[in-house]
């Protein structure tokens, strides 16, 4: 089994500093075995009669973890009681970690042993260590952190609040050792053992439970980097929060919001629900991927559309007053009616009557296979199901799709899909991208 390399986590060098010294000084030096510290353990190990000292190197450790992590007890014992069984373990993680070394870099056996590594309870790899005692992620780790990370796994138990202040100790000379070999300056060391260590678990960060759900369903065992931008979330998902109360008096009981980038088509921030734990208001539906009604929201396709086909400019006159299509009565938001009108004052007050004559001029099915050009996936029923409602809400769309309709907008008509994996190939995702579904101008 190889390691898990393709994380493309930034470089971690105040934690990596702090576990190669503790656990394993001549990491970058050794082929993956050391054999002066196999000399030493065992010379160590015979003077005591028992294992005192282990030659384990990190690769090795890493090599132990993906060979077997569920080793049984009878193995376990027989390398505790250093008999010929720990010895052929041992041996085997040897051969294995030879291995992992010829066919991986330093900074790969590193970053999976940092994946791998078990921190107590069920804590395992850094990335769920950090964040759960430190309550951030590994990059922003200090080195009284760090070094706490370092010594943690050899003394899990001690994270119980009677281990405490023996763990602080442990952590306090490792940073003395480490000062002492100038891996830290004077002012380093003094601030980061005034450090407090942590006494209690932090809640993992909950930022776009919705889209981390979708992709980890879509990649499940990978790492994957998304395009979402941590302060704008952290702000779009307060808005949302800020907003709410008001929105409930209204019966909205759900908010959703994407918010993309025009020019790169990147998704910055994605908000499912308001409270993904609120189960009374069905929070872990996912309201950016789930159909709702279109509203008004269409109107700038089918005005952009009439305009290309030369039904209308935007100084042309439209008729704002009562008038029924059968049994289909129409009225304004506001109840009121304006009488002539131009075609841009009818788009930016959001008049329903012109936009129901103007749909009736350009042709209801003509209209139906635009928005599915332009990337509805939703229009699942005939043109002449919608009707004439087609532009008032009769339709259902996406929020996500229908943001994309937007950019597609903003980018002069030129079709390309939202992405949310930072390593997505726009052109892999949708066999239009490019096309034009209206002109630029």
């Amino acid at each position: 089994m190889a390691p898990a390399t393709g994380s493309g986590r930034a470089a971690l060098p105040q934690l990596e500093q702090a576990v190669v010294f503790f656990e394993d000084r001549h990491f970058y030096r050794h082929p993956g075995v050391n054999p002066f510290s196999v000399v030493r353990a065992a010379a160590q190990n015979a003077a005591a009669g028992r294992v005192v000292s282990g030659a384990s190197t990190i690769t090795m450790q890493l090599a132990r973890r993906l060979r077997d992590a569920r080793r049984s007890e009878a193995s376990l014992s027989s390398r505790r009681r250093g008999g010929v069984g720990a010895v052929v373990a041992k041996a085997a993680e040897a051969l294995a970690a030879l291995r992992l070394e010829l066919h991986f870099s330093k900074r790969e056996i590193l970053r999976a042993y940092l994946d791998h590594v078990p921190y107590g309870g069920n804590l395992v790899g850094v990335d769920a260590a950090a964040w759960r005692l430190f309550g951030k992620p590994p990059r922003e780790l200090s080195w009284g952190d760090a070094a706490y990370l370092a010594v943690l796994p050899n003394a899990p138990a001690l994270r119980a609040p009677d281990g405490v202040v023996e763990l602080r100790g442990k952590r306090d000379r490792l940073l003395g050792r480490m000062h002492a070999a100038s891996l830290l300056d004077e002012a380093a060391y003094r601030s980061s053992v005034r450090e407090p260590v942590p006494t209690a678990e932090t809640p993992f960060p909950l930022h776009a439970p919705h889209l981390a759900r979708g992709v980890a369903l879509a990649a499940p065992g990978r790492r994957v980097a998304t395009t979402i931008q941590r302060p704008l979330q952290r702000a779009v998902e307060e808005i949302v929060r800020s907003h709410v109360p008001r929105l409930q008096q209204l019966g909205i009981a759900n908010v959703s919001v994407v918010v993309a980038e025009t020019a790169s088509k990147q998704v910055r921030a994605y908000v499912g629900s308001q409270d993904f734990n609120d189960p009374d208001a069905f929070g872990q539906v996912d309201g950016a991927a789930a159909p709702r009604s279109t509203g008004s929201i269409l109107k700038p396709l089918l005005f952009s559309a009439a305009i290309d086909v030369g039904l209308l400019v935007p100084s042309s006159l439209l008729e704002d007053a009562p008038v029924a299509y059968g049994a289909f009565t129409l009225s304004n938001a506001d109840l009121q009616f304006r009488g002539l009108v131009t075609a841009e004052r009818a788009l930016v007050e959001s008049l329903n009557v012109p936009a129901v004559a103007l749909l009736a001029d350009f042709g209801v099915p003509r209209f139906h296979h635009l928005l599915s050009d332009a990337g509805l996936t939703t229009l699942v029923r005939p043109a002449s199901d919608y009707g004439l409602t087609l532009i008032l809400g009769g339709a259902e769309a996406k929020l996500l799709e229908v943001v994309q309709l937007y950019a597609r907008l903003g980018s002069l008509g030129e079709f390309s899909p939202l992405r949310v994996l930072r390593d997505e190939d726009p052109s892999e995702t949708a066999a239009h991208a490019g096309r034009q579904v209206v002109s630029a101008g």
